[in-house]
């Protein structure tokens, strides 16, 4: 708290004379007169300093008093000029009487002074006159203020605050005085952009409060002077703005006609005006269909957020940091987006007029989840064609001629881009094998001619004419070039497509080629092959005789057989007694033993009308076999009963099986009824 202000109090002390009212009649102590007076204190008076009983601390002060002793001499008088707290501010003085003029032992009165530097405890201070028997005293209570000046503090608003134009707004401050009350002392304030805006004072307590408003846009320098009544001046200031708030920006999105797979961007066309030239950023805000979206406060928003037919809503507010201004937007409706695919691969690729080619589409992406079709285009050698499927047939382009396939996926309302596949340059077609035969395809040594013929020819995409060139091998060798004593080829047909029957004998297994040719390149081979050997049966069953046995039609018999060698097996052998009434067809076959039992198939012939007698079956391929054991299984194929030759001296185990309706056999036995029966007359043939 303030100090209050002190009021100076002069005291003086002193003894004096007694008197009738005529000073003239005063007399000293040693005075002769007819009446001789007592002995008295010098008496003091102090006067008031230069400039009145107020001072400012730490200045320095000088005190006079005047000094009288009517019974003493002057000379003898002295002073002292004592502080509050007991300190001497001058020693120990005698008295001047200079300026009087006077003989200084017949003066009555003199003078006295001290000078000293003033503190605020100093005060009162005393002067004390003593002549040696008595004292007197006087004092003085100086005013002493100090030379500080008031205390200012804004308190709000902060150093470096803000509102926005058209607010207003308090100014609160506390002021302070050691010298004065809070409520006298002077209060300025002033904008250094508007001037002053309020002169008055605080409070009692010290408390200001300003209410401010329509003060100019800018930055302000708000200072608050405080004045007390010896003219020290406190001040303090803060900067202040007056900020003015943003416009509205113009705005709209891109792309203008969005999909579903476009992320939505807001451009900004013209940014917001601000008065005052801040640095403006840009708030959003995104909704759709009129529901705001959490989280979407971006420039752009990413295609995963929006779906085909929906609106979405922009809300755009430029803002300074201290203010946002009024808000704009912007609106868009999600059209369909059109589907795409990543890549279109032609193959194959080389190619010839005698592939086709095959356009194939990569991924199919709809952003809308549409089902996606495709559409084909195709060009070759610069022409557009007529197909519109994945495919061009062999044939359509040539050598030569470039082809590539275009692919537009659509999803029923919009097609898309479409994607170019790699460009196929079409090659030389290769010829295609010829279907070949060797007649006879069995025949024993030197019986027959070996005649290669040429059943199907080649075929050249391209259109050239196909040559052919015959060669032959003979148990591997080359033939005739690994053969001294070979007489041939010769020709039958065409060049070297024969083998003269006196080189039959040379080897067994003979193996016929032929390669077509298109005037450029050779096409794969047509082989064919054929067996010169002694075809011989295997099995006792080639020799059953003198009895017969019933097989029912639509089963299948297995009877064991064990072979003592290695051979191929070309066909079968089957005996017949008697047919079906209505005749037998028959089919047989060849299995593997699997413990003791049929196993797997491994020949076949196909079903044929049997005769009364020996029969013989191809199979429909030649299979190598081992020594060991196996089983022949036949089903005859008849409406009644057949009979069979067998040897009656003879058994062998026979496993039974029903067929089922159908003529073909299981390709692993899985019958189980078993029993032993006559050797039945069932053969193998090969060599």
């Amino acid at each position: 708290m303030l100090n209050p202000p002190r009021v100076a109090l002069l005291s003086l002390i002193g003894l004096m004379a007694a008197c009738d009212g005529n000073a003239d009649e005063v007399v000293k102590s040693e005075d002769t007169g007819p009446e001789a007076l007592d002995a008295r204190a010098p008496w003091v008076t102090i006067h008031l300093p230069d400039g009145g009983a107020v001072v400012t601390e730490g200045s320095t002060v000088a005190l006079s008093a005047t000094v009288s002793d009517y019974d003493s001499d002057l000379t003898t008088v002295s002073t002292r000029w004592v502080s509050a707290s007991g300190t001497e501010l001058c020693g120990t003085q005698a008295i001047s009487v200079a300026a009087t003029g006077e003989d200084e032992e017949a003066a009555e009165s003199g003078d006295a002074s001290c000078s000293f530097t003033v503190s605020r405890e100093d005060t009162p201070i005393t002067v004390v006159a003593s002549d040696g028997q008595f004292e007197s005293e006087a004092a003085i209570d100086l005013v002493v203020r100090t030379a500080d000046p008031p205390t200012v503090e804004i308190t709000s608003p902060a150093d470096g605050g803000y509102i926005n134009d058209g607010d207003s707004f308090t100014l609160e401050a506390q002021v302070e005085d050691d010298n004065d009350a809070p409520n006298s002392l002077s209060l300025v304030l002033e904008s250094d952009l508007d001037g002053t805006l309020y002169q008055g004072a605080a409070d009692p307590s010290g408390d200001l409060q300003v209410l401010l408003s329509d003060l100019s846009l800018g930055d302000h320098t708000l200072t608050l002077s405080a004045t007390d009544r010896d003219g020290f001046e406190g001040v303090a200031s803060i900067l202040f703005e007056v900020n003015s708030k943003p416009g509205s920006p113009v705005v709209h999105i891109e792309p203008v006609n969005a999909g579903t797979g476009d992320d939505l961007t807001v451009v900004i066309d013209t940014d917001a005006p601000d008065d005052d030239g801040d640095s403006l950023t840009y708030r959003y805000t995104w909704a759709v269909d009129g529901e705001i979206v959490t989280g979407a406060v971006n420039a752009t928003l990413s295609a995963d957020e929006t779906n085909r037919g929906e609106e979405w809503t922009v809300t755009v507010a430029a803002t300074d940091g201290r203010s946002v201004g009024e808000p704009t937007t912007a609106t868009i409706t999600i059209d369909n987006t059109a589907p795409e695919i990543d890549e279109a691969v032609l193959t194959p690729d080389p190619a010839s007029a005698a592939d086709d080619l095959v356009c194939t589409a990569g991924t199919a992406i709809d952003a809308d989840g549409d089902d996606v079709e495709l559409s084909y285009s195709w060009q070759v050698a610069g022409v557009v064609r007529a197909e519109t499927g994945d495919t061009l047939p062999a044939g359509t382009a040539l050598a030569g001629n470039s082809v590539v396939c275009t692919i537009i996926p659509t999803d029923g309302t919009d097609a898309g881009a479409g994607v170019r596949s790699n460009t196929v340059v079409i090659d030389n077609a290769v010829p295609t094998s010829p279907e070949v035969s060797v007649s006879p395809d069995l025949s024993e040594p030197g019986d027959s001619d070996l005649v290669c013929s040429i059943d199907v020819d080649s075929t050249d995409a391209d259109g050239h004419t196909v040559t052919y060139t015959f060669e032959w091998e003979a148990d591997g060798l080359i033939y005739p070039d690994d053969y001294t004593t070979a007489t041939g080829p010769s020709t039958t047909t065409e060049a070297d497509d024969t083998v003269p029957s006196a080189d039959t004998s040379l080897a067994e297994e003979w193996t016929c080629s032929v390669t077509p040719n298109d005037g450029s390149v050779d096409g794969t081979p047509g082989t064919a092959d054929a067996v010169v050997a002694i075809l011989a049966e295997y099995g006792d069953g080639a020799s059953a005789s003198g009895a017969s046995a019933s097989h029912d039609g639509a089963t299948n018999y297995a009877q064991s057989l064990t072979l003592s060698t290695d051979m191929t097996v070309t066909g079968f052998g089957v005996l017949i007694d008697t047919l079906a009434t209505s005749g037998t067809d028959a089919r047989m076959a060849l299995y593997d033993d699997s413990s003791g039992m049929p196993g797997s198939l491994l020949v076949e012939t196909d079903v044929e009308t049997l005769a009364a007698g020996d029969n013989a079956l191809d199979s429909t391929d030649w299979v190598d076999v081992v020594a060991g054991d196996y089983w022949i299984v036949v089903n005859y194929d008849a409406a009644e009963a057949t009979l069979t030759t067998v040897d009656s001296s003879t058994t062998v185990t026979e496993y039974t099986e029903a067929d089922g309706g159908v003529d073909t056999l299981p390709a692993t036995w899985s019958g189980t009824d078993t029993s032993t029966e006559s050797l039945a007359g069932w053969w193998l043939v090969g060599y």
